[in-house]
């Protein structure tokens, strides 16, 4: 059986070579138990041996992130099998995939994905409060239904709200139906909850398929991806953090941080991996001070995603991309980056 809590999809096997995400569940029987992927064991013959605990079932029967490439779910199968793409009898129009954003204005948009989370959510709420400081929360429609009471504190105090999904599958590896479920279910909640009719979506792990980026347009989606990130090797420190993050802040910068663990929420909390996940988000969210006083020193603004676009100098100004970064200035900095090189 399928948890309510995490829909049912398409299922795949590790690939060893990968990262694991998840240390393996342990023995059953004697022999270690495989890590299932997205949705239900039972969609996969032979994943998983003998009869599982269930701390041992919600570890089979949770995403992982270590699912092999599925030549089945890629965009020209999706296409010539269904209407993934583009449905004969209905319109798409143009939707955005954002990374950052082409402004003359000292504006640079903080984001945090996977909350609300009571461990740091009010941590990121009191650091943004104490300097006037706004951003933008991609809220898992999960969380949302769980912490109602948090999820209502980031809207009064200012933030904009984003979808992040039901509950954190990687899109990349769900079949069309799973897909749909995550994002409408996730807007849903929004909705229901906070009144919010999300028009902002950030894919989790910055992964989409095909069928993935459909379904958003008929919601009518722009989705936001990031130019700046923590990454930091390891857990790292709340400076290391705030240093890497802070030099590389420019008019336009997307910041992507996190106020939960996204999958890791639904996988045994003692396990080594999450116990790192939330190690992580500590430091994380203790680097969030000096983020924004390093930044607010530089002369630089910290808005929500809303307000980054609306100071755009163009409908798809984004900052050009060239090699190595040559065209960004040092950071952190006010001075926009050129248009071209030399």
């Amino acid at each position: 059986m399928c948890s309510e809590d995490i829909p049912r999809g398409l299922v795949a096997v590790p690939e060893p070579t990968r990262r694991r995400f998840l240390a393996t569940a342990g023995a059953v029987g004697g022999i270690a138990t495989a890590t299932a992927l997205a949705g239900c064991t039972e969609d996969v013959p032979g994943v998983g041996t003998g009869h599982l605990s269930p701390d041992e079932a919600i570890i089979e029967n949770t995403y992982t992130g270590l699912s092999k490439r599925s030549d089945g779910l890629s965009l020209r199968k999706l296409i010539e099998s269904s209407d993934a793409a583009a449905p004969d009898n209905q319109l798409r129009g143009a939707h955005r995939m954002i990374w950052d954003v082409g402004t003359e204005q000292p504006y640079v948009a903080l984001s945090f994905d996977d909350g609300p989370d009571p461990r740091w959510t009010p941590q990121v709420l009191d650091a943004l409060a104490e300097v006037g400081a706004q951003a933008t929360f991609f809220m898992m429609g999960w969380n949302v239904d769980h912490h109602r009471e948090l999820a209502h504190r980031v809207i009064d105090e200012g933030h904009e709200i984003g979808n992040h999904t039901w509950s954190h599958q990687d899109l990349a590896f769900q079949d069309p139906e799973t897909t749909r479920d995550q994002i409408v279910d996730g807007k849903r909640a929004i909705q229901d909850i906070l009144g919010v009719d999300t028009t902002w979506f950030r894919p989790p792990r910055g992964e989409l398929s095909g069928a993935a980026m459909r379904i958003l347009a008929e919601h009518d989606y722009d989705t936001f991806l990031w130019s700046v990130s923590r990454n930091v090797p390891g857990v790292g420190t709340p400076e290391l953090v705030a240093d890497h993050i802070v030099e590389r802040l420019r008019p336009g910068a997307i910041i992507d941080m996190h106020d939960s663990i996204g999958r890791g929420l639904f996988l045994p909390q003692d396990d080594r991996i999450v116990r790192s996940l939330k190690a992580k988000r500590d430091v994380d969210v203790a680097a969030v001070p000096a983020i924004l006083k390093g930044g607010m020193d530089a002369g630089l603004q910290f808005v929500t995603m809303g307000q980054l676009l609306d100071s755009a100098t163009g409908p798809a100004a984004l900052t050009p991309a060239t090699l190595e970064d040559v065209n960004l200035p040092q950071g952190p900095t006010t001075d926009v980056p050129r248009t071209s090189v030399g």
